[in-house]
């Protein structure tokens, strides 16, 4: 993580060395020639002694690696800051300069909420003026030499104001439950999870880890599109990547170079990965391989553990099974996570008749210690195909997924969500052995191969590796879930509530021992998030953009508000009168 911490004038021979560098900006210090140290100590004293001026080192461990500097210009503006940064040659294209500058105008606009924000950048230097323009500034000022761009005051992201106003999030839902069922495309994003009259129904656009919603209120999103976005909304470089190629076009009459260039990105980060298949959605790889597994081993029957789509094949086995045939239900059955004896006895129930095991490799809660090598040695003794569902580990829990983390490789594997970073893709891949049945088995679709998709992919893919973001990403769960339960026991609730799980996805947990409780506890919970500017399920999906100091700040002081709330509604004799709006209805849940 990006931390920043105050110049002082210890710092003097570290500036002096980056202000004299060529690809420093000179005009620090209102010359264009070499910077004596005299001139320098001078600048700096003069810096450090100035109210209107904040500059900072960054640093990633002990490591610096650069400088950013906000200060108020000789125009008499009370609140206009001119912007400066410095990144270190080496650290440059790794995502830290649009970190640096967010955390810095994070730090300025919570003391000056009214604030402007003014870079001025060599007219040339396209790569800042993309950095700037995906930070929102905007041009306003074009010289022969240079750019000026400004970014307005961002005071509704971060001063604390309670959000209790759902009218047209409402509206909406009416308009739209008239021509969409459920009014949405996906069961975990409609109203039945969340609590229609106090909490947002629709949102309107994304940045970073917040999000808008239809009535103008902004959240830190801790849903991110149910776990595809883990760079954060616009990231600048997929962004980039995907405007590139629209200006060549999207869908083809023949395949694109991009699916081999992914596809060679997969084969290197991914274990079990010799070939590569590509579809949109998770549905469609797990289907896929569950036909792939069935026709290498002339078998039937499937084992499962997790969630793996809304197929036939899956789905059969829950409670939303409703127009799925009976013939079709017989053919797959669930065992449970960390029991492989259930598997076991599963197998040896029908010996010789499963095509495949297909498992969530972790998730809510770790494997155990030897859990995976016994599925992975169960089902070399069945013969039968292990895939692993990776469509939530994949990119998250490490780059190549689960099987990368803990050293357990299946034959095949199912990824999608964070490769393209919110773009529509997803993918089959495995042994050359088996993927190779694809030139007979028919797994096709005319989207498949969809560039903007490809480009997205390619450009995260690269990203997530060159940024080290998984790591990161495990390192800010770590950092909320021991505030965060920090705070549960501060508020008296530890005996109510829990943080769990693992670092890259933490969960909140409420041990009430009845299903009426826990979803009346859960209401509340979200209820009193969204009312504190929280945007969250039962879970902390977490994003590169949350990788920062002042957002996990902010976040962590907009938990403390929404549980003193939740714990003064279940200290009350009746916790169901503080529902502002109607309580959770959803009753369809695959992981415990």
């Amino acid at each position: 993580m990006i931390k920043l911490r105050p110049v002082t004038e210890a710092d003097a021979d570290l500036l002096y060395e980056w202000v004299n560098r060529p690809d420093s900006l000179a005009g620090k210090l209102a010359t264009k020639s070499k910077v004596s140290k005299t001139e320098h100590l001078k600048w700096l004293a003069t810096r450090l002694n100035d109210t209107g001026t904040s500059m900072w080192i960054s640093e990633v461990g002990s490591e610096p690696v650069g400088q950013v500097r906000l200060q108020r210009p000789d125009e008499g503006n009370q609140n206009l800051f001119d912007v400066d940064i410095y990144v270190r040659a080496e650290k440059r294209g790794l995502g830290y300069a649009g970190e640096m500058l967010r955390e810095a105008a994070d730090r300025v606009l919570r003391k000056a909420p009214d604030a402007k924000l003014r870079a001025k950048v060599r007219n040339k230097n396209h790569a800042s003026m993309k950095l700037f323009e995906s930070l929102n500034y905007r041009k306003t000022e074009e010289a022969e030499t240079y750019v000026v761009l400004m970014c307005a005051a961002r005071s509704a992201n971060d001063r604390f104001v309670p959000n209790t106003s759902f009218s047209r999030s409402l509206a909406h839902y009416q308009r739209a439950l008239k021509t969409i069922p459920q009014a949405t495309q996906t069961y975990s994003k409609s109203a039945v999870n969340f609590v229609p009259g106090a909490s947002p129904l629709f949102l309107d656009r994304g940045d970073g880890c917040r999000v808008w919603d239809v009535d103008g209120q902004v959240y830190l999103d801790y849903v991110l599109g149910l776990l595809p976005v883990v760079l954060g909304y616009r990231d600048p470089e997929v962004d980039e990547a995907i405007i590139d190629q629209l200006g060549r076009g999207i869908s083809f009459s023949l395949a694109t170079e991009l699916e081999a260039d992914v596809a060679e990105a997969l084969v290197r980060l991914i274990p079990s990965a010799e070939m590569v298949r590509f579809a949109k959605n998770g549905s469609d790889v797990t289907a896929a391989a569950v036909r792939l597994a069935r026709a290498h081993t002339g078998r039937d029957l499937v084992a499962v553990c997790g969630y793996h789509g809304w197929h036939d094949w899956y789905i059969g086995t829950t409670t939303r099974d409703l127009g799925v045939p009976q013939a079709v239900k017989r053919l797959t059955r669930a065992f449970d996570f960390n029991d492989a004896d259930t598997l076991a006895t599963l197998l040896k129930s029908e010996p010789g008749k499963f095509a495949a095991i297909m498992i969530e490799p972790a998730g809510i809660v770790d494997p155990e210690a030897g859990f995976l090598e016994r599925v992975r040695q169960l089902a070399d003794h069945h013969g039968a195909v292990l895939v692993f569902d990776e469509i939530v580990t994949g990119f998250r829990c490490a780059i190549g997924g689960a099987q990368a983390r803990y050293g357990v490789t299946p034959d095949l594997s199912c990824f999608g969500k964070a490769m393209g970073n919110g773009m529509p893709i997803s993918a089959v891949v495995g042994r050359r052995e088996l993927m190779q049945l694809m030139d007979k088995v028919f797994v096709s679709g005319t989207f498949s191969g969809e560039a903007l998709s490809l480009a997205a992919a390619r450009a995260t893919l690269a990203k997530l590796e060159r940024c080290n973001v998984t790591d990161r990403i495990a390192a800010a769960g770590r950092h909320l879930s021991r505030d965060f339960s920090a705070i549960i026991d501060k508020r008296g609730l530890s005996q109510t509530m829990s943080v769990e799980g693992p670092d890259w996805w933490p969960r909140i947990r409420f041990k009430s021992t009845t299903e009426l409780s826990s979803k009346l506890a859960t209401s509340l919970m979200r209820q009193e998030m969204a009312a504190a500017g929280v945007l969250i399920g039962s879970s902390f999906n977490l994003c590169l953009a949350h990788d920062s100091e002042p957002i996990l700040e902010d976040t962590l002081r907009r938990l403390d508000i929404a549980v003193e709330a939740l714990a003064t509604a279940l200290g009350d004799q009746d916790p169901g009168s503080y529902l502002r709006g109607q309580g959770l209805q959803a009753n369809f849940q695959v992981r415990r």
